[in-house]
């Protein structure tokens, strides 16, 4: 409310801290077929709404455990960039996976399309709302357990391959054209300190590149060792976790903004996985100041090829969600209907083996 906003940055931190350190369970994550709630959801909320928590809790079907730590980020003193990334004091990150990863595929060609690391982070400034800034290397993971493996961007390649993030990339689009890309002016457009910079002033980067520090990149090896957030634990507070760079346009090099330096243990938390809000900027909202970066990016109708994007930004079909939905679970349904067959075929083909114990110990292996 009103009165949390009037906070300085710091005693905003204060109280979001004491929330993230109340209960160090993680929330957990949900089953495959829980997941189909998505589609059925807003996704309005995570670009429109302002705050840092959700009231009553918020199901993060997507990032739904994470670790979270306190940050700073140390900004070069000749940055051309305006609001935030002069640097920040008071701020949280919050490092997680897109969906359960399956450790079983414990080589490092086996992280691939299933180890999706991502990151989130939030500044918290004096006076107004915070600024928050998601990142990730690619829907699709990469080939290596190690979290620190790849760059994290704002800007995550814009063909999406497997059928599934498809179709959620579909419904993302109900709120963005860009559902690969995420804007920055509300970063630019205040500091630390809740000082305002005009419109005609804003100096944002078109993209913004993590790139993995010399203290944590080589931490971890490619192959599954253990859970990423055990790994993240043991992370020396006054680490370095990433170099931030930025450019200007869709083809001008990256220069270095600053460093984001690590200031408390990384650890899990009920209320980070349950409660803690970052909210998205649309693409959109940069191109009103910056018309150049316009074509630059590709909207969803190339992101999902042949796929039919829905009505545009900003709330198009409201059943939208629910025709995916219906399409995902009659998929679902398929597969349950194509196991169940297989496996009455199997059990029909079956030969008894000696006698009709024997007969039932081989339909308990079979299940």
């Amino acid at each position: 409310g009103e009165t949390y906003e009037k906070l300085s940055g710091k005693e905003k931190l204060d109280k979001v801290w004491t929330d993230v350190n109340d209960n160090q369970t993680p929330y957990g994550w949900w089953s495959n077929l829980s997941l189909m709630r998505i589609f059925f959801e807003s996704m309005d909320k995570s670009f429109d709404h302002v705050g840092d928590e959700f009231e009553g809790g918020r199901n993060k079907y997507i990032h739904a455990v994470g670790s979270v730590a306190k940050v700073v980020f140390e900004a070069e003193p000749d940055s051309p960039f305006t609001g935030i990334f002069k640097g920040s004091e008071n701020a949280l990150v919050r490092l997680s996976c897109a969906k359960k990863p399956d450790p079983s595929a414990n080589t490092a060609e086996g992280a691939n399309f299933n180890y999706t690391p991502g990151m989130a982070i939030k500044f918290f400034r004096d006076g107004v709302h915070s600024a928050n800034i998601i990142s990730m290397y690619s829907v699709d993971g990469f080939p290596s357990w190690n979290f620190f493996y790849k760059d994290f961007s704002t800007h995550i390649p814009s063909e999406i391959n497997q059928f599934v993030l498809r179709l959620l990339a579909q419904k993302f689009g109900e709120a963005t054209d860009f559902v690969s890309t995420l804007g920055n002016i509300d970063n630019g457009r205040f500091d630390q300190y809740g000082k305002e910079t005009q419109d005609s002033e804003i100096n944002i980067p078109f993209k913004i590149v993590f790139k993995p520090h010399d203290d944590v990149k080589d931490l971890f090896p490619d192959e599954y060792v253990e859970d990423f957030t055990k790994q993240l634990a043991s992370i020396k507070p006054g680490s370095y976790l990433y170099d931030v760079y930025g450019n200007t346009d869709d083809n001008g090099p990256l220069v270095l903004i600053g460093r984001l330096k690590l200031t408390e243990q990384l650890r899990t938390s009920y209320y980070g996985d349950r409660y803690l809000y970052f909210r998205h900027t649309r693409w959109e909202d940069d191109l009103q100041i910056n018309s150049k970066w316009k074509g630059a990016r590709g909207m969803i109708m190339k992101a999902l090829g042949e796929m039919e994007s829905p009505h545009g930004a900003h709330g198009g079909d409201s059943h939208t969600g629910i025709w995916i939905a219906i399409g995902a679970v009659i998929g679902v349904v398929a597969l349950a209907v194509a196991a169940v067959v297989f496996f009455f075929i199997k059990r029909r083909n079956a030969k008894p083996i000696g006698n009709t114990s024997s007969l039932m110990g081989a339909e308990d292996m079979i299940n």
